[in-house]
């Protein structure tokens, strides 16, 4: 009897002396919860052995608990790097991915109650945890848009950008955002280059499409902006958009009569759209087409009354159209309304 318990005890003896008494401290310290006593005993065995993935993912919670994100983040990092056995590596990526993600969750929660900053604090825990975490960066940077911090935010879609896969919806995401905020700054040369990223895998995007060709326009680039609008015709030939906007280029471009036409299929989709009837009226009376001209001008005032403007040009196409009186009449109604 006494025989097999002395064996009992030496196997026990035994398997403990395969691991460094770092080893065996420091998990005796983290049952009892003592997180700083814990630490030194791993980082002591992460010096003696630094090949010791299991040690840095110990590290790595001791760390957690500490509130010491960012040493938690490169400990887990070290051991994935040192960690060989599948098992044990998907081990070590779980637990890393669900210290991180408890910090997702809790940023969701303050986001959903529109407490953006302390979000952004969150998710920047959660990046900490796990530099890779894509939609903890990308939750951070929209956090932070809507917390008023843009210079922060672009950041964050950088590393957004930087951990996509060219193509992914987080990539063509990011440079979405990168050419709206460009815009914003009227950095019309750069909102271009991300709009043209995106559009090599996306080349079919009609919202795409329409936003390079406003770029285009306000860049002095107006063939290549009606070039845009074609294309998008190509794509979708009823886009009330594209034709209005592919009107307001060929005025621009002094190609009066494209311009009415483009103006006409406007006012035939939408006869409602004061502001293509509008521009009919003006490229008609440009082309001295006084019935077209006339016809849309009273339009315009059918739908906005208040419109001086019209009126004094409902008076012109009137007078040379020979109706003295009603020319007379809406001149009147556009000097009331200011117009000389």
């Amino acid at each position: 009897m006494k025989l097999s318990r002395m064996f009992v005890l030496f196997a026990l003896v035994a398997l403990v002396a395969c691991q460094s008494r770092y080893m065996t401290s420091g998990k005796v310290y983290m049952q009892q919860s003592n997180w700083e006593k814990a630490q030194e005993q791993f980082e002591l065995e992460t010096q003696h052995n630094p090949q010791n993935g299991e040690a840095y993912g110990y590290l790595a919670q001791a760390y957690y608990e500490l509130r010491e994100f960012g040493k938690a983040g490169e400990s887990f990092e070290r051991a994935r790097d040192a960690v060989d056995a599948p098992k044990k590596l998907e081990q070590i990526k779980l637990a890393q991915h669900g210290f991180a993600g408890e910090h997702v969750k809790r940023g969701n929660a303050l986001f959903q109650n529109e407490k953006f900053a302390e979000a952004a604090e969150e998710y920047a825990i959660a990046t900490q945890i796990e530099p890779g975490f894509i939609d903890a960066h990308k939750n951070r940077a929209i956090a932070l848009l809507r917390a008023g911090d843009e210079d922060e935010s672009e950041q964050e879609w950088k590393a957004v950008l930087e951990l996509s896969q060219r193509g992914d919806e987080n990539w063509v995401q990011a440079h979405d955002v990168f050419a709206k905020l460009a815009m914003q700054d009227s950095a019309y040369a750069e909102a271009l280059a991300h709009t043209d990223s995106i559009l090599t895998v996306k080349q079919a995007d009609v919202e795409l499409l329409s936003f390079k060709a406003g770029l285009l326009d306000a860049m002095g680039r107006e063939q290549e902006a009606l070039d845009i609008y074609r294309q998008i015709l190509a794509i979708d030939p009823e886009n009330v958009d594209a034709w209005f906007n592919l009107g307001v280029i060929y005025s621009k471009l002094g190609m009066i009569e494209e311009a009415e036409d483009a103006f006409v299929h406007v006012v035939q989709m939408v006869p409602d759209d004061k502001e293509a009837q509008y521009n009919m009226g003006v490229m008609a009376l440009n082309l001295k087409r006084w019935d077209m001209a006339r016809n849309a001008f009273q339009k315009v005032t059918e739908l906005d009354p208040e419109n001086g403007q019209a009126w004094q040009n409902l008076a012109i196409c009137l007078l040379n159209l020979g109706d003295t009186d009603g020319a007379k009449a809406a001149y009147e109604k556009a000097t009331t309304l200011g117009v000389q």
